[in-house]
C-alpha cells in the first residue's frame, strides 16, 4: 500500500496501520509505504490493507470537519493498494541498513497512489489485491484499466464502494 497522507500526523497513520497488523516501512516525503503480510505472513493482508485505508479516510473526514469549523482549508489524501511478491529483508551496507520491501509490487502500489488522483478516487485497489480480498470483496467494484509507468500491460483498478 502506498499512501499520500499529508493531512495526518505520522503517529495517527502509524496507529491506524498498526491496528490492522501492518508495518509502516518508511516515510517518503509526504507519502508512507505500509506493508501488510511481511515480515509476518498474513492470510488476510488484502482485507487488512483496505480496512486501514478506510480508517485513514474516516480520520481525514474528522480532521476536515475540525478544519471547516475553524475556517481552515480541507485536505485530501490518496491510497494505492497492490498485492504481490516482494523482496523483503535488510538492505544496505555496514554504514546504513534498513528493513524494506522492494520490487514491482511496491512500484505499482506507488503508481496507483498517483493514479487515484487522476481518476478522482481516494482509494484504488489493483486487480491482484481485489482477487485476494475475502471479507472486503463486496466493498470494491471495477473502475477502469490504466497504464502505469514501467508496465507494458494496463493495470485493472477497482474503487471502494460503501
Amino acid at each position: 500500500m502506498c499512501i499520500n497522507p499529508s493531512p495526518f500526523s505520522s503517529g495517527k497513520i502509524t496507529d491506524i496501520i498498526s491496528s490492522e497488523k501492518g508495518l509502516v516501512n518508511k516515510y517518503i516525503g509526504d507519502a508512507v509505504l505500509a506493508v501488510f503480510g511481511a515480515p509476518i505472513e498474513m492470510v488476510d493482508h488484502a482485507d487488512a490493507a483496505l480496512r486501514a485505508a478506510v480508517k485513514m479516510q474516516e480520520a481525514l473526514k474528522e480532521l476536515n470537519r475540525k478544519f471547516l469549523a475553524n475556517g481552515t482549508p480541507t485536505l485530501q489524501n490518496r491510497i494505492g493498494i497492490h498485492s504481490g511478491e516482494v523482496l523483503a529483508g535488510i538492505v544496505g551496507s555496514k554504514v546504513r541498513m534498513e528493513y524494506t520491501v522492494i520490487g514491482d509490487t511496491v512500484n505499482i502500489a506507488s503508481r496507483l497512489e498517483k493514479v487515484a488522483k487522476d481518476v478522482g478516487q481516494s482509494i484504488i485497489v489493483s486487480e491482484q489485491t481485489q482477487g485476494r480480498l475475502q471479507a472486503q470483496a463486496k466493498n470494491v467494484e471495477f473502475l477502469n484499466e490504466v497504464r502505469v509507468r514501467g508496465r507494458s500491460e494496463p493495470v485493472r483498478i477497482y474503487k471502494r464502494v460503501s
